[in-house]
């Protein structure tokens, strides 16, 4: 038996005949949107740890990396606006549907929502005015958003948006209108009436900018106050370059905060204080946390979380180490039936 270790003996990893004893990997996908807690503290966020997609909860302070599912295909995890639950999808085995879960902020009282298979699910969202829960969903080819109420009932498609396709996801502040990207404009749709708002411009109604261009919009954010919206764009025709924008809620006038180059953003959210921004992106290159950690065999996700200041300063990496991955529960201690 051969040992070798890694920072003091805090860390070893054990060969028996010759064959590596790797502890747990992690990765990142694009498609789950990160999200601060309502503190601030830590980042909610879906992971791959040893290609099983998770919940997790990251740590800012002590990089501790909180593992929240185990043993199901569990993404999009979001919290409720007081913190207290988080809605998130389970994969079905098949692959060909999703169901909604909630579970505590510290991942207790696991609890199926809905689980039919008619649908695949996506970025649930909780609308506590209402007490109703509006998600993504594709069906028959066609995509759209749906909602249904917290005990599961009543599950109805709020808007059908045929082949447009929809990324990002909120309810307005004032828990009247669901707030969605179309991957080209932001659109606020009235939950009484269904009467459509373009928080920013699209086709005939786009405007441009000072610099000449027009923008795509494809992930966006609120404040936690509401008060802003946080956007993320590309310029039309342009793929080497991706854009930041603070916009005052209710308002048309939008300010560039910064650029980010090589690499496509998925999903941004801003700390409650309002002074940082966190994203995914996808730089191409099979990248996988591991590698600055460990020895360990590559795998084929290339995903980063990055952070920055509101005021576009400030660019760094938190990097995910496989080594601070903590168990939340027991494992026969998380589901209630």
């Amino acid at each position: 038996m051969n040992q070798k270790c890694y920072a003091g003996r805090a860390l070893c990893i054990i060969s028996l005949s010759g064959i590596m004893l790797f502890p747990k990997s992690i990765s990142l996908t694009t498609g789950s949107d990160p999200q601060y807690s309502q503190d601030g503290k830590s980042i909610l966020l879906s992971a791959n740890i040893d290609d099983e997609p998770t919940i997790i909860k990251y740590s800012i302070d002590s990089h501790d990396i909180v593992r929240l599912t185990y043993g199901i295909r569990a993404y999009d995890g979001k919290f409720t606006r007081d913190g207290s639950k988080i809605y998130y999808v389970v994969e079905s085995k098949s692959r060909e549907y999703t169901e909604i879960w909630t579970m505590g902020s510290n991942g207790l009282g696991k609890n199926k929502i809905i689980g039919s298979t008619n649908r695949y699910r996506r970025k649930p969202v909780y609308n506590q005015c209402n007490k109703t829960i509006y998600y993504i969903y594709s069906m028959n080819k066609s995509v759209g958003i749906g909602v249904v109420d917290e005990n599961g009932v009543n599950e109805m498609s709020f808007f059908g948006a045929g082949d447009l396709g929809i990324n990002s996801l909120t309810v307005s502040p004032d828990c009247k209108s669901i707030l969605y990207s179309s991957l080209v404009a932001i659109v606020s749709q009235h939950i009484q009436d269904g009467i459509k708002h373009y928080i920013t411009p699209w086709e005939k109604e786009r405007y441009l900018f000072s610099d000449g261009y027009s923008y795509d919009y494809i992930n966006f954010c609120l404040s936690s106050d509401g008060k802003n919206i946080y956007l993320h764009a590309r310029k039309k025709g342009e793929y080497t370059k991706e854009h930041f924008f603070i916009q005052s809620y209710g308002q048309k006038e939008t300010k560039e905060i910064g650029v980010v180059e090589s690499g496509m953003v998925y999903g941004i959210s801003v700390s409650p204080d309002n002074k940082k921004i966190i994203f995914l992106i996808d730089d191409g290159s099979g990248y996988n946390y591991a590698w600055k950690i460990l020895p360990l065999p590559r795998h084929k996700e290339r995903v980063k979380l990055l952070e920055m200041n509101i005021d576009g300063t400030g660019l760094h990496e938190i990097v995910l180490d496989p080594r601070k991955i903590i168990d939340s529960v027991k494992k026969n201690q998380q589901f209630i039936r």
